[in-house]
């Protein structure tokens, strides 16, 4: 499983640059990779959304890591 706070800040730039990500998915990025991130269920309180949404970005977020790699 990829977690976010494993990847370098080069990685990240390389990520954000070349990933063609939306404005919800570069905003799941930043918060990651927070020295303490926030849980899924935080970002859906600040996003105003359910968990599941968020996980549904996560996830398409993955997706697009993947491909990078």
């Amino acid at each position: 499983m990829l977690k976010v706070p494993d990847f370098t800040l080069p990685e990240l730039e390389y990520i954000k640059k070349n990933g063609n990500l939306t404005p919800r998915e570069a905003e799941v990025l930043e918060l990651r990779n927070q020295e303490y991130p926030p849980t899924i269920e935080n970002i859906a309180e600040m996003w105003g959304c359910s968990p599941s949404t968020v996980s549904k970005t996560i996830g398409s977020l993955k997706k697009k890591i993947i491909r990078l790699l």
